[in-house]
């Protein structure tokens, strides 16, 4: 083969192998429905099958990173506990090294079974329901034969003195292995598609063993680092369930490297002497084994250490007031078999949410003085946005329990009660949004003032009327919300065909109040269907 072709069909391997990899997360992630949150929030009932049931993930998703992101959305809704989740996520360490044991048998004839019948049935269109698991099995088939592809790239270089020189110099530094472990793992995110490649690299002579594991190890301390590069943008829950997963992994992989470095200096036996039975010989497989056992090892560490995480993970990564306010008080799963409990719950979480409405104008208002910073209206958009799809799942859950008619009566209006809330979040988030920079504009005049006020004051009585079922607040609401559209006509009027120097001071301030009117209008009408 010729330097080009080796190059050619080494990359392409590659290529093949990660995009399989790609396909069969993307094919087996589709775990996103609130039934497969609630099967999985019931499995992890408690500490031994949380376990259990992480591994099964781990094995699924080939990701502990996508494990974690899962239970996280679980925490968040209040379906299962932050120590649940912790201990999940650290089995589903041990559940990532089943592609790697596979990978250590050659299954290139399955591979091409695979790809020819997913392939297939995908390209006529006929994979239906079973898509999803039809592209997984194409994504198996084509990681395989991209191993195939570089097993046989890589055996014509080992014939070239210089490609055996650097690959003797790599080997005779074991520190040079663990920092380039570290440093795959950091780009490539993926730790078992990079002990694949090294199995592929010892099994063909170009890696020593222990270098090998030294990689191996590696890659655990680049999980650390990538929660510190790209763990920045996340907080709370998802912060502290990220900064465990860096945490035991860094941990083993340091314990591990350190005993492998010790055993190479001295003549203590070291994990790759202990790992020659189950191994029987085979580089490829000592690296799979090895692998295993530092997953096993992260899941051993973070189970020890589950009994005072959330107290130390509270404290390095608190949760966001955005998180708190997304996360669901009252709602609970076990009540949906009983309409009355369950609507009462209901209602007390459409309350709460009805109470958190007049935040949208801390920040908007000159003479409010909320506690602590105001939440920006994004942040407290995606909060309500949150809350009130858990609220809108659970009431399609209750309307599936219930077939008496006057029961499904009270969940209609109820669901559409929640659908007005929906709708009426979004609009104050939009007029906040909107009429915030015209308030700060030096000739928005008086009219941007009367909107916040007016819509302020219309929001609050809403809030009070809702928490305390006084019929004054009641009747002093449907007052506020009757037709006003003449008033608002006027309004209209008095944009278009304002003063010189007035109102806006520009086309695009003139169409943005308009704007806002719109949107001060359509939350009376919503407030007006609340029926508070």
């Amino acid at each position: 083969m010729s330097p080009v072709l080796i190059a050619a069909t080494f990359f392409a391997g590659l290529a093949f192998f990660f995009l399989g990899l790609s396909m069969v997360r993307t094919g087996l992630q589709a775990v996103a429905s609130r039934r497969f949150r609630k099967i999985t929030a019931t499995l992890v009932g408690g500490h031994p099958l949380a376990a259990v049931w992480g591994v099964v993930l781990g094995a699924v998703t080939q990701s502990a990173t996508a494990v974690a992101f899962l239970l996280v959305g679980l925490v968040s809704a209040g379906l299962l506990p932050l120590a649940r989740a912790l201990m999940a996520v650290s089995w589903a360490n041990v559940g990532t090294t089943a592609l790697v044991f596979l990978a250590a048998v050659d299954v290139r004839l399955v591979a091409l079974f695979l790809v020819a019948v997913s392939g297939l049935v995908l390209g006529l269109g006929r994979g239906g329901r079973w898509e999803p698991l039809l592209r997984a099995g194409l994504g198996v088939g084509l990681l395989f034969l991209g191993l195939g592809f570089m097993k046989d790239a890589i055996a014509p270089m080992i014939a070239d003195a210089r490609f055996q020189a650097a690959a003797d110099v790599f080997n005779r530094y074991l520190p040079v292995g663990f920092v380039a472990g570290a440093l795959l793992r950091l780009s490539i995110q993926s730790s078992s598609g990079i002990i694949i490649v090294l199995m592929t690299l010892t099994a063909q002579g170009v890696l020593a063993p222990a270098q090998g594991l030294m990689c191996v190890h590696g890659t655990g301390v680049g999980v650390g680092l990538t929660v510190l590069l790209l763990g920045s943008n996340l907080n709370g829950t998802a912060r502290q369930t990220a900064m465990y997963q860096a945490f035991i992994n860094t941990a083993a992989a340091l314990l591990l490297a350190v005993w492998l470095g010790f055993s190479e200096a001295t003549r203590v036996p070291g994990l790759q002497a202990l790992l020659e039975t189950p191994a029987r010989g085979n580089p490829a497989t000592t690296l799979a084994w090895g692998f295993g056992v530092q997953m096993v090892l992260c899941a051993v560490m973070g189970s020890l250490l589950l009994p005072g995480a959330p107290r130390w993970l509270a404290r390095l990564a608190p949760p966001t007031r955005e998180q708190t306010l997304a996360q669901p008080q009252f709602l609970d799963e076990n009540a949906l078999t009983t309409a009355e409990i369950a609507l009462m719950l209901v209602e007390q979480e459409q309350k709460r949410v009805v109470a958190t409405l007049p935040r949208f104008f801390d920040g908007i208002r000159s003479d409010r003085t909320p506690d602590g910073d105001p939440l920006e209206p994004a942040a407290l958009r995606r909060a309500m946005h949150t809350l009130n799809s858990e609220i809108t799942h659970y009431l399609t859950e209750l309307m599936a329990h219930e077939t008496g008619r006057e029961s499904r009566q009270r969940v209609l209006a109820a669901t559409s009660r929640q659908q007005s809330l929906n709708q009426l979040a979004e609009a104050l988030a939009d007029f906040a949004l909107t009429i915030g920079p015209l308030r700060q504009q030096g000739g928005a005049g008086s009219l941007v003032t009367s909107l916040i006020e007016g819509l302020d004051t219309l929001i609050g009585v809403a809030a009070d009327a809702s928490e305390n079922n006084d019929p004054l607040d009641s009747r002093m609401l449907a007052t506020m919300t009757s037709d006003r559209g003449d008033l608002l006509d006027s309004m209209r009027h008095a944009v278009v065909h304002r003063p010189e120097g007035s109102t806006a001071e520009s086309a695009s301030g003139e169409s943005a109040l308009l704007y806002a009117l719109s949107l001060f209008e359509r939350a009376v009408w919503l407030v007006r269907q609340l029926r508070l």
